[in-house]
């Protein structure tokens, strides 16, 4: 029996206008796998193409024509990355998808060619393990082919951990009914302390925070979820939940879950006391939604709110490293925050109700996201479709100096922290001068 993927007819429609805009375009497929021995799409985002870009010997790159030995497999791979970042938990990149004049499935070479673009998305998004980005359940990926010049659709499935492995039919079912989806939503504090380890002679900022990264991510795994504040019977379907709280008139447009960690207790003749060169603290809060097909189980459900928090952390952390070389310039005497982005949701349009992410800095406004949504997930939004208050800006002390990567009124320059330090120092002086007048009065007059 083939695969089954069942995407929605807004998607079918989506193809073919990108057929008639460009010759040859190729994306990635976004969506749910494993539900009943189905998948299910939501989005296909074009892979975006800039024709001003040059190749290494400065020759303008010319825009890929309709045969798969002209995917450009890494351009490919880093928008398969990108879109990861943006989507929630519960959605993985389930494959590609290619519009052509021709139909590239009967060329010869298509079954090499897309054998190493799917085996080269898999190692991608499987090298960075906190960001969660293939389904640890499948070991297919999708390869989704449009022909414009007979509207043929051919879907083909490849077992990406299987070197030997052929490429086998799809059954791909575009369908008129909207999907539905059920929403959850979660809030994870986070308080946590790493020592910063030194490498040799010098510290590797990128390996502490991905090694620390590692740590919050084994605590997640053994997270216990709560639903509407329930131990819930793992095995029940969404669909069976749903029903019981509504013969119960609660409400289940968006439903609740806790994350508790458990307590973890070290034998104390396995402690050790180490001496590092300094402390790195993350403390915030992370707001995870994810959406859910009705016939997910709970247990899947609480898979994909742990993948969704753990995802977003290494996105943030991801971003934050990349910023590093300007945070070291900016380094004083004083304690930094260097402020990681925080997470703003995005409405998908014709969805039903399905949002994505994208992460912005302090000081960045929703002109960002709304270029980012359009570059990486090829869909237009307007300002009223993103949520940029859902994680609040957190507050610092004065004596605090906050890094961002842009500039932000918060900042406080070292000389007022110097102030306040020779104000603390004034005001103990003075302290310690009375206590020793009213000792020594006390002496004289008694």
């Amino acid at each position: 029996m083939s695969r089954v993927v069942v995407a929605h007819r807004n998607l079918e429609n989506y193809v073919r206008k990108l057929s008639k805009e460009e010759q040859f375009a190729f994306g990635v497929v976004v969506g749910q796998s494993g539900i009943h021995d189905k998948d299910y799409v939501v989005h296909l985002a074009r892979t975006p193409f800039h024709e001003e870009e040059e190749t290494a010997d400065g020759e303008p790159v010319k825009k890929p024509e309709s045969d798969t030995k002209q995917i450009d497999n890494q351009l490919l791979v880093n928008h398969a990355l990108s879109v990861t970042r943006m989507i929630p938990g519960s959605f993985s990149v389930l494959g590609i998808f290619v519009t052509s004049e021709n139909n590239v499935v009967e060329t010869n070479d298509f079954p090499k060619t897309a054998k190493v673009v799917l085996r080269q998305v898999y190692e991608v998004l499987t090298e960075n393990k906190q960001l969660c980005g293939f389904p640890t359940d499948s070991s297919e990926l999708l390869f989704l082919s449009y022909c414009s010049s007979n509207s043929s659709f051919v879907c083909k499935s490849l077992d990406v951990k299987d070197s030997s492995a052929s490429l086998k039919d799809v059954d791909w079912k575009f369908i008129d009914k909207p999907l539905i989806w059920q929403k959850f939503e979660a809030n994870y504090e986070l308080d946590e302390v790493f020592p910063l380890i030194k490498d040799e002679d010098k510290i590797n900022v990128e390996e502490n925070f991905y090694n620390s990264l590692g740590a919050i991510g084994d605590q997640i795994t053994q997270s216990i979820i709560f639903i509407q504040n329930e131990n819930v019977d793992e095995s029940q379907t969404v669909e069976a939940y749903v029903k019981d709280r509504n013969s119960k008139k609660e409400e289940t447009n968006s439903i609740a879950a806790s994350v508790y960690l458990p307590a973890i207790i070290s034998p104390t003749d396995s402690s050790t006391i180490g001496k590092f060169e300094g402390t790195v603290r993350y403390t915030g809060m992370v707001c995870s939604r994810i959406w859910v097909h009705p016939k997910s189980t709970l247990k899947l459900v609480q898979d994909f709110i742990r993948r969704d928090i753990l995802r977003s952390l290494a996105s943030r952390i991801q971003m934050f490293v990349d910023d590093q070389h300007e945070s070291a310039a900016m380094a004083t005497d004083d304690i930094t925050v260097n402020e990681p982005p925080r997470r703003v949701f995005i409405d998908v349009p014709d969805s039903r109700g399905i949002q994505f992410s994208e992460y912005i800095f302090r000081g960045e406004t929703s002109e960002i996201v709304i270029d980012q949504a359009k570059e990486i997930l090829d869909i237009e939004v307007d300002s009223n479709q993103i949520y940029t208050d859902i994680e609040a800006l957190p507050e610092f002390d004065e004596d605090i100096s906050i890094f961002s990567p842009t500039p932000s009124t918060n900042n406080v320059k070292p000389q007022e922290t110097d102030v306040n330090k020779t104000m603390y120092m004034v005001g103990i002086g003075v302290a310690l001068l009375i206590l020793i007048l009213s000792v020594v009065l006390h002496l004289i007059f008694r």
